[in-house]
């Protein structure tokens, strides 16, 4: 298996490989482990083919669609960033110039001020922060909607069906 570094030893990643069993709600055959087998390589892959066959071969009772299906985990996955509500203003405002003085040159900047004017929340970095907020509350919100409807594994009610007589 390649598994040699070939970046800087203090910077690279490392991810786990492995080979488990897919579906959740059966059982491996004969009792056999979920989790098949696992090894831990330097990321990104320089032949990622040849690595999962390399997997595969290890492994001469398992063939690929047998129900084994091979898995990645990586504890080093960075979090998403998110812009300052004041670079989100700067970057709308930005964008909206643009669009603006390449469509109508001449009247550019009258029509950038009757856009400020029209939306002019749209490109306050204080009523950007408000709205995040209120999108953080929503989420919340539709999360724990969520995790009681499969709690209680509740099903939104369809529409009682109506006979429909052939006209």
């Amino acid at each position: 298996m390649t598994t040699s570094a070939f970046l800087d030893p203090k910077t690279q990643e490392y991810v786990i490989l492995s080979i488990s069993w897919l579906n959740e709600y059966t059982s491996p055959p004969d009792g056999a482990p979920r989790i098949l087998a696992g090894f831990c390589v330097p990321w990104p892959l320089r032949d990622p083919d040849d690595t999962i066959q390399d997997m595969w071969a290890l492994l001469p009772d398992v063939d690929p669609g047998c129900g084994y299906v091979l898995t990645f985990y990586s504890d080093t996955i960075k979090p998403r960033k998110h812009w300052t509500p004041e670079r989100m203003a700067s970057n709308r405002l930005r964008l909206m110039k643009a669009r603006i003085r390449k469509k109508d040159p001449l009247f550019a900047d009258q029509f950038i001020k009757k856009q400020i004017a029209s939306k002019p929340d749209y490109y306050d970095p204080a009523a950007i922060t408000k709205e995040i907020e209120e999108r953080k509350v929503w989420h919340k919100q539709w999360e724990k909607d969520a995790l009681e409807s499969w709690v209680t594994n509740t099903q939104p009610q369809k529409p009682k069906e109506e006979n429909h007589a052939a006209i």
